[in-house]
């Protein structure tokens, strides 16, 4: 998308080397390439340089549902230490790995935590969860494997409730840019055809023009 090339230089992806045009198509075998619901999450979360920037464009809306859900992965981290201290505590200390595998094509991981923190800012970095790809906990203790289920579900619980969700249904007119290390997507069930252009923008060169535009202290 021309407005995202304003932002920052493409980011390639295993679906496609700049646009990734995603409509049902059984051919990758990925839950986004159908019509079913989507639930909350980060893309990229098997690389360690996950796109920084996210754009979709609709060209094809549905005939019903099809409305991408938008939830403030900072503010779910928050009220997750918040209320549940232990559970954040873990997520930001542990690191659990994330691994993506198309036999004979592709197989990437990526150790990482759930809640990565910004130490020098004293704030959050990003979170890094997708439901949709395997996670390994083999290099945990039963008694952390347990904690870190516990605590995946307490956040989860808070991503889902309906207070967090913003619910957008876009048209063709419209485009939607956002920070993929803070927001997490999702995506309702679609009826129809829909046809939907994801572009991914890498975050360092993103915030270097961001800084030269004097946008952000980052």
């Amino acid at each position: 998308m021309t407005v995202c090339e304003r932002i920052a230089p493409i980011q390639g992806s295993l679906y496609s080397p700049k646009n990734c045009v995603v409509t049902s198509n059984l051919e990758f075998a990925d839950r986004a390439y159908t019509s079913m619901a989507l639930k909350a999450h980060t893309d990229n979360a098997y690389i360690k340089n996950a796109a920084g920037l996210e754009g979709f464009h609709v060209i094809v809306t549905a005939k019903e549902g099809g409305e991408s859900i938008i939830i403030d992965g900072f503010n779910c981290a928050e009220q997750l230490k918040q209320r549940f201290p232990d559970d954040f505590d873990f997520l930001t200390r542990t690191y659990i790995e994330v691994e993506y595998l198309k036999k004979g094509k592709h197989h990437l991981k990526s150790r990482s935590k759930i809640i990565e923190l910004d130490q020098i800012h004293d704030s959050y970095f990003q979170i890094r969860h997708n439901v949709y790809n395997k996670v390994n906990v083999n290099h945990l203790s039963s008694d952390n494997i347990l904690r870190f289920y516990r605590a995946m579900q307490r956040f989860m619980s808070i991503v889902d409730d309906e207070r967090n969700i913003l619910k957008i249904a876009l048209r063709p007119d419209q485009v939607l840019i956002f920070n993929n290390f803070r927001l997490m997507h999702a995506r309702t069930a679609v009826t129809g055809k829909r046809t939907l252009v994801t572009t991914y923008m890498p975050y360092d060169e993103w915030l270097s023009n961001a800084r030269l535009r004097n946008l952000t202290d980052l």
